[in-house]
């Protein structure tokens, strides 16, 4: 089987960023007998947190990599100072054989796995990616997309994948999953519980919008109205784009 670029470097790198990180924030320059002692101790501790005891694991589960949920991406960061984190995933379970003798399609047992994969991860302290969990069920990165905004659409609920936790890729981003319940109704301090975003960030994406959708009504020109807002034209495009598809949404 071809394993993925993405996914190779994060077997290469799982262990190894773990070091580096070790390094950078405890150690510094490793020098003299006493810090290298303290090291070997360290490395050993990782090493056995690593390893993993197939008698720890249930039937259906299998072990993976995370990315650490503190770990936040910044530019010029790679895989190889990204850290992971050693977690248990829920492959199968028994709730999926009760699914399929209940008369679920295989659509919807699908988009169950998915939803809990991504949860599994989350509970533990990391995040997986699309090309994750598309990886472990043998399906593609676009049809994992799909399910997860489909769940998110049908029960307003955030899912807590790497591209929405850390606001990174073609996910779909917490700016839109927020102003989408606030058109739906839903109070600030809701949207702030459901997303996990302050009340604070959750309040600047309403206004931001409220702000947008008012100056549409005299232009919808991204240019005119970022000049108008004192907004960029690119972060302008980006509220009406989801303005309307929330609008869009509602009358269909």
């Amino acid at each position: 089987m071809n394993i993925p670029k993405t996914l190779q470097q994060k077997f290469d790198h799982g262990f190894e960023s773990r070091v580096i990180d070790l390094l950078d924030n405890e150690y510094g320059v490793v020098s003299g007998d006493k810090i290298k002692r303290m090291f070997a101790k360290e490395i050993a501790r990782l090493a056995n947190e690593s390893i993993v005891d197939a008698d720890k694991f249930e039937m259906g589960q299998i072990s993976w990599y995370g990315v650490d949920i503190e770990d936040k991406p910044s530019y010029g960061k790679n895989a190889s100072k990204t850290l992971y984190k050693h977690i248990t995933l829920d492959l199968a379970t028994e709730e999926d054989m009760d699914m399929a003798a209940e008369g679920f399609s295989y659509r919807e047992r699908r988009k169950h796995k998915i939803i809990r994969l991504f949860e599994n991860a989350y509970e533990q302290g990391t995040l997986l990616t699309h090309s994750d969990v598309a990886f472990l069920l043998h399906v593609s990165t676009g049809t994992v997309g799909r399910d997860v905004k489909e769940y998110m659409n049908e029960t307003d609920k955030i899912v807590h994948t790497r591209g929405i936790v850390h606001d990174i890729g073609p996910s779909l981003t917490h700016k839109k999953i927020i102003v989408a319940l606030w058109y739906k109704g839903y109070l600030e301090p809701e949207i702030s519980r459901i997303t996990n975003h302050s009340e604070e960030a959750v309040h600047r994406y309403i206004k931001a919008a409220q702000r947008v959708e008012i100056a549409m009504e005299s232009t919808d020109d991204p240019r005119k109205i970022g000049r108008l807002l004192g907004m960029s034209e690119n972060l302008v495009k980006q509220y009406i784009e989801i303005i309307k598809e929330v609008k869009n949404n509602d009358n269909n």
